[in-house]
Formats: C-alpha cells, sequence, structure tokens
C-alpha cells in the first residue's frame, strides 16, 4: 500500500474507517492528522455527547472557525451549541 506524508480525508472516506475498513484504517493512521480534521472530530463529538449533532458540513465549517480563530458570520442558529467559537449573527 503507498504511504502519505499528508493526506485530505473525505467524509466518505472517515465514515468506513469508523466502520472498521482495515484500508481506510492504516491509511488514515498512517498520517499526521490534519488540523481541521482534529477540530471536526472534538466538535462532533462534543455535540453528540450532549445529543444536539449539527449537519455535518456545518461541523466542517465550525472546525475551520474554531482551528483560525475567525469569527463565523451565519444565520443558522445551531452553531449557537459550539462551543469556543464567534458567531455574528444577521439581525
Amino acid at each position: 500500500m503507498k504511504k502519505f506524508e499528508k493526506l485530505l480525508i473525505d467524509t466518505s472516506a472517515l465514515i468506513e474507517y469508523m466502520r472498521g475498513n482495515r484500508q481506510a484504517k492504516e491509511l488514515i493512521n498512517s498520517v499526521d492528522i490534519a488540523e481541521t480534521s482534529h477540530y471536526f472530530g472534538q466538535i462532533k463529538s462534543a455535540l453528540e455527547k450532549v445529543g444536539k449533532p449539527i449537519p455535518v458540513n456545518d461541523v466542517w465549517i465550525a472546525a475551520l472557525a474554531k482551528q483560525n480563530g475567525l469569527p463565523l458570520l451565519a444565520q443558522d442558529t445551531h452553531f449557537r451549541l459550539v462551543s469556543d467559537i464567534e458567531l455574528v449573527e444577521l439581525t
């Protein structure tokens, strides 16, 4: 199997990893985790623990905001559930 120094991981591959797909596990475990993916995992896990999941695409957006310390301009009120991001809402 080809080895990678860095790897961009789509959610479909991440789902396979979570399902126990051996190839997905080997590939993902062989590289340093991308920083955004780390924030994604933290946010998704925290929201699931409190029973308040939000759409996956919005978890990625929140992860990017958190990673880069950027305020997030959004109309989706579920972003209020994400800790440690500054939400700027339109009124």
